[in-house]
């Protein structure tokens, strides 16, 4: 038997301590229990509830024939690093976890030590290769340097210039922000980047200073609602430029704004699974889900080929894996590398117009 266990109360006893989960009886299979850290409320709910009912679609696909029971334990972090940090006490203090999945570079970087401290596996769907310095952390998603690169080249292709970067101070939008520079300086092309907090609405005067730099391109590093909020002014300043993102319209729940328009991203779902999620998941949104379910079946791969229960080696034993979102491969510092594309919003939905 398979079991998700979803926890959206934080209410017992973080201190409580306890054994790790007693060796199973004869005929009885071994409980892996593997911590799910989620935005299931908050400014990325959007995703982060799409990726747990994905969680389910694992269980549900796991074969009869392994050799291990899984139990997937859901918690909801509002991506916010506090109650993250709440979560993964939780975590290994009360439900003595096997495995950690999380999601975002700020909720990563705050797991990995812990994770190396206990000596547990933990798979980040994040872009920051810090996450993955820790012996036991690994990231998988696209890296900053293919969506950026993905980026850098349609724009040369299409001969932009004269380029706005807004930039939300976030580890993982920084990241994508400096491989955006690095292309541009490489290639002469003229850029200005402009940093906020995260949370911001107030943008007219800066938008007002920048109509003298006569932009062709705003590339929007942005959550929610600051981004809502920087496409509706700039729409109304009558500015010519196009708009993009990298990889932040697919967090967007209202994609009406964004109607038509292109941006870099990791890749979605190959088209011969697409129903089967549809389905399951009851939504049109598919966005990280791909992501979520084969880092979760590349963890199950890893504890049912484990051999005198060594699961970190297993997993680093995993260089290459043919997944829903097609081929991944990991690298030395546990970074699994997927390949960025070129989507744009056609009818509410990201579609993949250039691999």
């Amino acid at each position: 038997m398979k079991k998700i266990v979803l926890s959206l109360m934080l209410a017992v006893s973080l201190a409580a301590c306890g054994e790790k989960t007693e060796s199973p009886k004869e005929n009885e299979k071994p409980v892996v229990k593997i911590g799910v850290s989620l935005p299931l409320s908050g400014p990325m709910a959007y995703v982060g509830k799409v990726l747990k009912t994905t969680v389910s679609l694992v269980e549900k696909d796991l074969s009869d024939e392994i050799r291990n029971e899984y139990e997937f334990i859901i918690e909801d972090n509002s991506f916010d690093t506090k109650r993250a940090a709440m979560i993964n006490n939780k975590f290994f203090n009360n439900d003595k976890v096997d495995a950690i999945l999380d999601v975002g570079s700020k909720v990563g970087l705050i797991t990995y030590p812990l994770a190396d401290k206990n000596k547990v596996i933990h798979i980040s769907l994040a872009t920051e290769k810090a996450v993955a310095k820790g012996a036991y952390s690994f990231i998988n998603w696209a890296q900053p340097s293919d969506t950026a690169k993905k980026m850098v080249d349609k724009i040369l292709k299409d001969k932009i210039n004269n380029i706005v970067i807004f930039t939300q101070e976030d580890q993982a939008m920084v990241a994508i922000s400096d491989e955006l520079k690095r292309g541009f300086e490489n290639n002469n092309i003229k850029y200005i980047e402009k940093k906020n907090n995260h949370g911001e609405k107030d943008f007219n005067t800066v938008l007002n200073d920048l109509m003298l730099f006569e932009p062709q391109l705003f590339i929007l590093l942005e959550y929610t609602p600051s981004i809502n909020v920087l496409i509706k002014r700039i729409k109304e300043m009558n500015f010519s430029a196009q708009v993009t993102s990298v990889e932040t319209f697919g967090y967007m729940d209202n994609k009406e704004d964004i109607e038509g328009l292109w941006y870099s991203d990791a890749p979605d779902i190959k088209n011969e699974y697409r129903d089967k999620f549809i389905r399951h998941n009851k939504s049109e949104n598919t966005y990280g889900v791909g992501y979520i379910y084969d880092s979760l079946n590349m963890l199950v791969q890893a504890f049912e080929n484990a051999t005198d229960n060594n699961v970190l080696e297993a997993f680093k034993n995993i260089k290459k894996y043919e997944g829903v979102v097609g081929t991944l491969e990991q690298d030395e510092q546990g970074v699994i590398h997927s390949q960025a594309v070129i989507k744009k919003i056609v009818n509410g939905q990201p579609v993949v117009v250039e691999e």
